[in-house]
């Protein structure tokens, strides 16, 4: 053979050689750099997804939204103004005196302020003296039938004093 023909065989080699390695590593990145797009379009797809059901659930909020407006307006009508609170303690004054209790009140902390979504409210603290019915009956009445105020007991608790009981109450009391 030839020596220029065996050596024009070997770079023919060589460079169809190279260019498979070439075409390889080509490939090899192109492979990563598709996974990256495919995981990318994946999580974008998610999203996607995630807010259409947001845009489904506010549409279907907008849809009962006036159902909804006449219970807001009485929920609204059971909270008293901040101001209003101050009528807080005489109810409870003159609630103790038709169950027979010695009351003790005041409130507690800094009013957190009504949001457009939520009540505000401030905390209190109770002492309640007497009877342990008179006790409970006050709380029923408390608790029932007080169309005033919308409260919450947070704490409790119970000792006996003398002849009668002593019910110690932490809580918060609700505004708009």
């Amino acid at each position: 053979m030839p020596k220029g023909f065996r050596r024009s065989l070997i770079v023919s080699l060589i460079v169809i050689i190279a260019a498979f390695v070439v075409s390889a590593v080509a490939f090899y990145i192109l492979g990563i750099r598709l996974n990256s797009i495919s995981s990318e379009i994946g999580t974008k797809n998610g999203l996607i997804a995630q807010q259409i059901g947001v845009v489904d659930i506010l549409t279907n909020l907008k849809k009962v939204a006036p159902e909804a407006e006449p219970y807001k307006q009485v929920m609204d009508s059971l909270l008293p103004t901040e101001d209003q609170l101050l009528d807080f303690p005489r109810y409870l004054d003159a609630l103790a005196k038709n169950y027979g209790v010695s009351l003790s009140f005041n409130f507690q902390g800094e009013p957190r302020k009504a949001q457009k979504d939520s009540p505000g409210s401030l905390g209190f603290a109770l002492n309640l003296t007497g009877q342990l019915s008179n006790n409970l009956e006050f709380l029923k009445a408390l608790e029932a039938k007080s169309a005033r105020f919308l409260l919450v007991v947070q704490n409790f608790g119970l000792s006996r004093v003398g002849g009668g009981y002593n019910m110690r109450l932490q809580g918060l009391v609700f505004f708009k």
